[in-house]
């Protein structure tokens, strides 16, 4: 961990608990193996390399259990439980978990299993905000490029969206984590549903900063983001590397051995 002050104690909620059907595959995409991996192992693997000590939740759907533990190597403060129907009603329950804690931290990481390929300069980018305004959320974000249009009912174009200071959130998002509770439970009670976490501060009112995020760090929804992750794998494969870097369309099946070692990150 490149960046390291006392006054953060940091905890990471990572919701894996869906099932995955908009990328029209039978196997969630969370446990989709990439790169000899699967995708949520590579989100742990890349915190513990940036932070060997913080607490990992992650968030699991009531099926998946089994699923769960063939696809990731668990290590040392790695805890599980179990999500809900909703995406936010699955953080609800991971914040909880670290509250819950003998020594809970004092922010956490909101992390998408679905983003395998996060960096640790974005890891430190996020942590520093975190440090320097403690009680503001933080989230990524890229400008959107693109030109937007608004569609009408009828399939036609009604106007163009100007793109002035509109952006593309990602995840990891970062918050104090006694706001960030109190907000789900209040959200939960009132029957709120966001898109994201960010949107809770907004909601309340309360500050998010922006950091710029990174194209790298994609997000697996369609097929299509599957074979992105394939293309973007192989733009970093080292010449006689022993293990396809393809993607395998197929879970993980088997339980990583006690002691077995785990392949460096791509």
């Amino acid at each position: 961990m490149s960046v390291h002050r006392e006054s953060v104690a940091l905890g990471v909620v990572i919701p894996a608990a869906g099932r995955g059907t908009r990328s029209g595959e039978s196997c969630p995409k969370s446990y989709r193996r990439i790169g000899g991996d699967s995708a949520l192992n590579r989100v742990i693997r890349l915190y513990r390399s940036w932070n060997k000590e913080c607490p990992i939740v992650i968030v699991h759907h009531a099926d998946h259990a089994a699923l769960l533990e063939a696809s990731i190597y668990r290590g040392a403060n790695v805890y599980t439980a179990v999500g809900g129907v909703e995406r936010q009603e699955s953080i609800l329950r991971g914040l909880r978990f670290l509250s819950r804690m003998e020594r809970s931290p004092s922010h956490v990481f909101i992390h998408c299993a679905a983003r395998p390929f996060t960096t640790v300069r974005l890891l430190d980018s996020l942590l520093e905000s975190l440090i320097q305004y403690p009680t503001m959320g933080v989230s990524p974000a890229i400008p959107v490029v693109d030109t937007l249009k608004r569609i009408d009912s009828n399939g036609f174009i009604s106007t163009t969206v100007p793109r002035d200071g509109i952006f593309r959130g990602q995840t990891p998002q970062g918050f104090d984590l006694k706001t960030i509770l109190e907000l789900h439970e209040q959200a939960a009670i009132m029957g709120k549903l966001f898109t994201d976490d960010s949107c809770l501060f907004e909601d309340a009112g309360l500050p998010v900063r922006v950091v710029r995020g990174d194209l790298q760090n994609m997000k697996l929804t369609y097929y299509a983001d599957l074979e992105e992750a394939d293309r973007f794998l192989r733009g970093y494969r080292s010449p006689g590397m022993e293990f396809d870097v393809g993607v395998d369309h197929g879970c993980v099946t088997h339980e990583f051995a006690p002691g077995e070692e785990i392949p460096p990150l791509l």
